[in-house]
């Protein structure tokens, strides 16, 4: 996982300049679709099994800022709907379409792990789900189309306002609230 697009700073600027800016409007979580945007930056990354998850600033031209939280891997190849961009060494895609990223994040939730800045920390419907407190390797994929069903309602692509609008909501505030629901 320490493929040049995330490690050198050339390929965080291309990540930044490039392939962010072309993948992420078109997504349906991306609030911003009416907004003109100033820049994406990439505030910072955590490696999370075969993923790296990258802390993406939006800069808008009207001064306002969101962060999402965006899990991108590399492999071989990618379902159409996952793919962000071919790069020379294989498809950069949207980690949360594979099946060890999504284990890994799972484990890390369900058994409270540190894995860097990030840490899991598990709630009532995780804990209802796999009561002996071991999860799978793999877990089911279902399509619903434009919409997202995971277990443990994980929003890997989380707006949380931080830098910007932290007196309504920032990364402390928002990460207790979703522990505190069980997320």
């Amino acid at each position: 996982m320490n493929d040049p697009i995330f490690t050198t700073p050339a390929g965080v600027r291309r990540l930044e300049t490039e392939l962010l800016p072309a993948w992420m409007p078109g997504r349906r979580w991306f609030g911003g679709k009416a907004r003109a945007v100033r820049e994406f930056r990439i505030a910072r990354q955590v490696v999370i099994g075969p993923a790296r998850v990258l802390a993406v600033e939006v800069n808008y031209a009207d001064g306002d800022v969101e962060t999402y939280a965006v899990p991108l891997a590399i492999g071989t190849n990618a379902e159409p709907d996952a793919m962000v961009a071919q790069l020379e060494n294989g498809v950069l895609f949207d980690a949360t379409h594979d099946a060890d990223f999504r284990a890994a994040l799972f484990r890390l939730i369900q058994r409270g792990e540190c894995d860097g800045e990030l840490r899991g920390e598990a709630g009532s419907v995780l804990a209802t789900m796999f009561p002996d407190g071991e999860v799978p390797g793999r877990l089911p994929v279902l399509d619903f189309g434009d919409s997202v069903v995971m277990p443990g309602i994980v929003d890997t692509h989380a707006h949380i306002n931080e830098p910007g609008r932290t007196d309504w909501e920032g990364f402390l505030t928002a990460t207790r609230a979703a522990a505190a629901g069980g997320v």
